[in-house]
Order: C-alpha cells, then structure tokens, then sequence
C-alpha cells in the first residue's frame, strides 16, 4: 500500500497507532537511518527484515534491533515499512510471498525525501562532512 508521506513529523503521526508492531523491511542505509530515527522518536517497533540470509540473527548496532530473514512468523497486527526505493519491489514481493497482506505493507513513494529529512539531524552530519571534505580535497 502506497502511503503519500513526506516528511518526517507526518511519519511519526502515521505510525504512532502501531506502534509495537512495526518492521523495517532492509537492513541497508535507509532501514538504519529509519530504525535509529524511530528509536529517537521513541516508536516501539520489533526489528529488520531482510531477505539475506548472511544477515539473519545479526544486530544493528546503532539500534540493538535484531534482522530477521523471511519467513519469520509474523503476528496478524505487523506491519512493515519497505526502506528501498531501489529493492521496494522485491521487499514487497517477498513479503507477499510470507504470506503478509498488502494492506500491512507500507511502500512509501518519498522515502528519499523522508530520509533525507531523518539525516538532516547532527547526529547524521558528521560522516557526511567528512565525505565531503576528502572529495573536496580530491578535487584541489
């Protein structure tokens, strides 16, 4: 299901009501971003998802969330954000085939914009001006 969002207090809103029963679909970039912004903005969610299995049973540090590996038996009231826009296809896909009803799948079209916004926070700043900096000094 397709959910119009785009920034970042909106998000909070929309998930707010299920909180407890939340997945993050990934375990790349964006899903980190995404479970250390929930975790700031004190959403109580259940972990990652991913479909590679080298991931299984491993825990993001910045979140202390466990990444699950389909199938996981989920509960009837889960639902999972798709992280990628890149692999959201596949997310969906994947989780269709576990058997997870497309109305508790959330593909959300503005990610990028979502994310970006969760970045924009100096916690996340720090790497990036570093990123920025050695292509800076690359350049001279």
């Amino acid at each position: 299901m397709d959910i119009e969002i785009k920034h970042e207090d909106e998000l909070t809103e929309f998930l707010r009501p299920f909180e407890g029963n939340i997945y993050i679909v990934g375990a790349g970039k964006y899903a980190k971003l995404l479970g250390r912004f929930l975790c700031r903005s004190r959403i109580g969610w259940k972990g990652y998802i991913d479909g590679r299995k080298k991931k299984r049973g491993e825990k993001e540090p910045g979140t202390g969330k466990e990444i699950l590996v389909y199938p996981t038996a989920f509960e009837k009231n889960d639902h999972f954000i798709v992280s990628s826009e890149i692999y959201g296809e596949e997310m969906i896909k994947q989780l269709g085939e576990a058997g997870v009803s497309d109305k508790h799948i959330w593909n959300f079209p503005y990610i990028e914009d979502i994310i970006w916004e969760i970045s924009g926070s100096p916690a996340e700043w720090g790497n990036n001006l570093k990123k920025v900096r050695a292509f800076h000094l690359l350049m001279e």
